[in-house]
């Protein structure tokens, strides 16, 4: 009777042991047979990317809202009015030609520099899709592609005056600034720039002109 006991015991005590073994083994044979298993010996996201590579593809990052840059079509004499008044013909000519945005006149005058005046980053654009300046440190540099109108057509060919700036090549008001720009007579003159592909005067210093004649603007969009 003792020996029945000693043996309802010990296989009670073994059994559950062996079921729960064989259990064990079997989920880890079916888990690595349908890729399942934690325990497989695929690199984890984490060591991959610890050694060069990448989980998922990595997002691009977001550039800057791209701007456009144009040269107005309409042309003015020097008593422009104001840097403000300035600012309203180019905003003008970009809601005449259906562009979206804040513009900003390329003029100094006595108390603004046309460099300070640009107040955002860039990049900008020409109405043809080119790129004109990447940054507004790029600025005194040359523009990379040719300044086009509000519609993208060449207002710059031959015999066609440069814009008004009253600006040198660093975007620094030169003094010569139609009285302010309020001065359309033969008796006051302001610098012009060339507005051209590869040039560095395409802003300001390149010549002066008398303020009775009549040159574009250049407009940068800040918003």
């Amino acid at each position: 009777m003792l020996r029945r006991a000693s043996l309802v015991v010990l296989f009670v005590v073994l059994v559950p042991a062996t079921v729960q073994a064989f259990d064990h083994h079997h989920h880890h044979s079916s888990s690595s047979d349908d890729g399942g298993c934690s325990s497989s010996s695929s690199p984890s996201s984490s060591h991959w990317a610890s050694n060069g590579g990448s989980a998922t593809p990595s997002p691009t990052p977001s550039s800057p809202s791209a701007r456009r840059v144009f040269v107005t079509e309409a042309t003015y004499s020097g008593a422009l009015g104001s840097l403000d008044a300035a600012d309203t013909y180019c905003r003008a000519a970009a809601n005449a030609a259906g562009l979206t945005g804040t513009y900003r006149a390329w003029l100094s005058d006595g108390t603004s520099n046309a460099i300070d005046r640009i107040t955002v980053d860039g990049p900008w654009y020409t109405t043809g899709g080119e790129l004109a300046w990447g940054s507004k440190f790029e600025l005194p540099g040359a523009p990379l592609s040719p300044l086009l109108s509000e519609k993208g057509g060449d207002v710059l060919g031959a015999g066609a005056s440069g814009p008004w700036t009253g600006t040198d090549a660093n975007g620094i008001a030169t003094g010569q600034d139609c009285d302010g720009w309020t001065n359309a007579t033969t008796e006051a003159s302001a610098t012009l720039g060339t507005a051209k592909q590869g040039d560095t005067d395409w802003g300001g210093g390149a010549e002066a002109l008398r303020c009775n004649a009549k040159a574009p603007l250049i407009c940068f969009q800040i918003l």
